[in-house]
């Protein structure tokens, strides 16, 4: 169908409006025409039957009524039983006339009246009859043009007229459409300032919009180069050290001892664009999340547990930076994504980390406010920035351009990623920082009521003892102090050494001794070392922790030697406290809770794992890697040549499957239900762990509904990779 314009538009319905208001005129004209015509012609027949009526009654002759009878009046007189007495038309006898209309009514009420059509062409009869006082009545009849009959002989013009008339309503439609429409016509020639040219009210609205869009549109072009930049940008540095370092390598430039750190440097630069294009993924998911409304699924989530595993993933790293990371608070129930909090808290925290000094403190507090929110604070005494930076920290690949924060590695979409959880959570986030001093991020998500306490069991063996809590910290001291009295403790604690030398000598003196000291490594006066020789100076074998968050291996000899029971890392959880309290009173052996690196990988010497990557280099490296683990390695280039491998094999040939999820011929997800499919039940049931770069929450969850038994995000990760392998192996 063609699109007609505006203009045609509107100047068809101006026509058209004229047409018919032209018809409506001529049809009312008829009318009113009409009307006034009847009323004319009755007039005038009551007029001549008044004054026929009188001549009558005066003579009492029926043939005297001929002398009022004219070429227009037809006058007729009739008896009381309807035969004609006189009949000016015709000299012939006439019917009887009582059935006659005008005739009945005239006998019934005095007077009648009635129109028939007249034998001539085009005229009508008029009859008028009144009853006289004798009983007879007298009827006059006028012949009169029909209304129509009129109009016939001016049609000629009546046409003429409505043709000008017509072509007068197109010629000022058109004038008037042209008028109507070319301001809104010029008001488009300037888009960039459409909203001062309004020549119309009701176009303000839409002038808005327009203007609004088109500002929208030029922002969102002018963010999607920004971002298509910073995209380039940020992978091409660390492709261009790959690069370089590579090319020195394959070109022998490189010197033997130099090949180590720069394969080092290879990694480290390989596993910073990973993470960005990561977080280039998950931006764009919570941005599309963000648009359709397909919110994730919604549980109650407790910060404080939240912050407890934050802290728990991240103090390796803290204690590598020597930084003291710890956590304290109260429940705080929101309903909310546990995986997206975990994501928000591991950002906050793992920038406090990285934007820190050696020395530096972090640390997460969860609260409940009285108006029905809970808090999620993470802060820290590091560099902090300007509060320039800190008015844009949430847009996508800001970071501060200053000496400090250029020389510490970031892809910039942290913050961003974190603020697209706040909006999903239906909370906010507030930052206050200051260069030098340090930032605090703090979060607030309305609160969920908690449906159940979880109870804390108190230690028999140390209720009612006291113990000093030793700690430059306020909030650690409170939080340490808080969970002692939770086992059933009298805690007491104190923020200097000396001071806590001078409480152990008083508790003595009144013999109301301490039966633990918690005493921190680092403090201002003196350190927890020498507190605890000034202790033990006292004659005072009471158990004493230290509480660090470094590696306590370089001060351990020195430590046992000034009699320092047991060690305890920062932050310290309620199960730390259990274990190391109840090890350090003779309850259970100090090395159960003195151990801080991680249990030694399983041996996986003769397992025998089948690698299924159509990737060949990446094919290439997972086999070098497993087989320094000790796996035995065979590969599949794609998913069916993985299911004809494990159902040609013997019965238990193979230990594990590590499963690609996007493959030519045959994916992943297909694979694994073809190998679940499978008649022997121990190939069917043969354990099958997903690879794939994707690491959504939806991916995971198609890997386990396909069959599979775990899901590994590609790059592998040797730590996940045998975490994995130990619960399934």
């Amino acid at each position: 169908m063609k699109l007609r314009s505006m203009e045609e538009k509107i100047s068809y319905r101006l026509f058209l409006m004229g047409f018919l208001g032209l018809i409506f005129t001529a049809a009312l004209c008829i009318f009113v025409f009409h009307k006034a015509f009847t009323a004319q012609a009755w007039s005038g027949l009551e007029r001549e039957s008044d004054l026929v009526c009188a001549g009558y009654e005066q003579t009492g002759d029926p043939a005297q009524l001929s002398a009022f009878v004219t070429d227009d009046l037809r006058v007729t007189l009739i008896s009381q039983d309807g035969s004609v007495l006189f009949e000016s038309a015709t000299d012939q006898p006439m019917e009887n006339h009582l059935t006659r209309p005008e005739i009945r009514d005239a006998i019934a009420n005095g007077e009648g009246r009635n129109i028939r059509d007249s034998q001539t062409m085009g005229y009508e009869t008029y009859y008028y009859a009144l009853r006289l006082s004798s009983g007879e009545v007298l009827r006059v009849a006028q012949d009169a043009e029909t209304v129509w009959s009129i109009y016939d002989s001016t049609i000629p013009a009546i046409v003429l007229s409505c043709v000008a008339l017509m072509l007068a309503a197109a010629v000022l439609a058109a004038l008037l459409t042209k008028a109507l429409v070319q301001p809104v016509l010029n008001m488009t020639e300037d888009l960039d300032h459409i909203q001062e040219n309004v020549p119309y009210r009701e176009l303000i609205p839409f002038a808005e919009s327009i203007h609004s869009d088109r500002i929208l549109r030029e922002n969102n072009e002018k963010m999607r180069q920004e971002f298509t930049a910073n995209v380039s940008h940020e992978l091409k540095t660390p492709l261009t050290s790959i690069s370089g370092y590579a090319e020195l390598i394959e070109t022998g430039i490189a010197k033997p001892e130099d090949v180590p750190d720069f394969g080092r440097k290879i990694h480290s630069e390989a596993t910073r664009m990973i993470q960005l294009v990561n977080d280039i993924l998950q931006l764009s998911k919570l941005d599309t999340v963000s648009e359709t409304g397909d919110a994730p699924v919604m549980e109650t989530v407790d910060l404080l547990d939240v912050a407890k595993e934050c802290v728990e993933r991240q103090k390796l790293n803290a204690r590598r930076a020597y930084i003291s990371l710890t956590y304290l608070g109260e429940s705080a129930p929101v309903l909310g994504s546990r995986a997206l909090l975990d994501e928000l808290c591991q950002n906050l925290c793992d920038n406090a980390i990285r934007y820190n000094r050696p020395g530096g403190k972090v640390q997460l507090i969860t609260s409940c406010t009285r108006d029905g929110h809970c808090t999620l604070t993470v802060k820290d005494n590091g560099i902090g920035m300007s509060q320039e930076f800190a008015q844009k920290i949430f847009e996508p690949f800001e970071r501060e351009r200053t000496s400090t924060v250029s020389g510490i590695q970031g892809t910039g979409l942290g913050m961003a990623i974190t603020k697209n959880i706040v909006d999903m959570m239906g909370g906010t986030i507030e930052v206050q920082t200051a260069q030098g001093k340090g930032t605090e991020f703090t979060v607030c998500v309305p609160m969920r009521a908690q449906t159940e306490q979880r109870p804390v069991e108190k230690i028999t063996e140390l209720e009612g003892l006291k113990a000093l809590v030793v700690e430059d910290d306020f909030n650690t001291c409170d939080s340490v102090t808080k969970m002692l009295v939770k086992v059933g403790m009298r805690a007491e604690w104190t923020l200097s050494g000396k001071e806590a030398v001078l409480r152990a000598r008083q508790s003595i003196e009144m013999s109301d001794v301490y039966h633990a000291y918690i005493i921190d490594w680092r403090l201002p006066d003196m350190n927890g070392i020498e507190v605890t020789r000034q202790i033990r100076s006292l004659h005072d074998d009471t158990p004493i922790i230290i509480l660090t968050a470094y590696d306590w291996s370089d001060i351990e000899v020195e430590a046992k030697a000034a009699g320092v029971t047991a060690f305890c890392a920062k932050p310290m959880f309620m199960s730390d406290l259990r274990e190391t309290l109840m090890s350090a009173l003779g309850q259970k052996p100090a090395d159960a809770v003195q151990r801080l690196l991680p249990e030694k990988n399983a041996d996986f010497k003769g397992k025998h794992i089948l690698l299924v990557e159509d990737n060949e280099l990446n094919r290439e490296i997972a086999q070098e890697i497993l087989r320094e683990y000790g796996f035995l390695v065979d590969s599949a280039e794609n998913g069916a040549v993985a299911v004809e491998k494990v159902s040609t094999a013997a019965p238990g040939s193979y230990d594990l499957v590590l499963m690609d999820v996007q493959m030519p011929i045959m994916d992943g997800y297909t694979a694994t239900r073809k190998i679940r499919a499978l008649d022997d039940p121990a190939r069917a049931k043969l354990p099958i762990l997903a690879m794939t770069a994707n690491a959504f929450d939806e991916d995971r969850r198609n890997a386990l509904e396909s069959g599979m038994n775990g899901f590994l995000s590609k790059p592998i990760v040797i730590d996940d990779l045998v975490q994995e392998l130990r619960k399934i192996l």
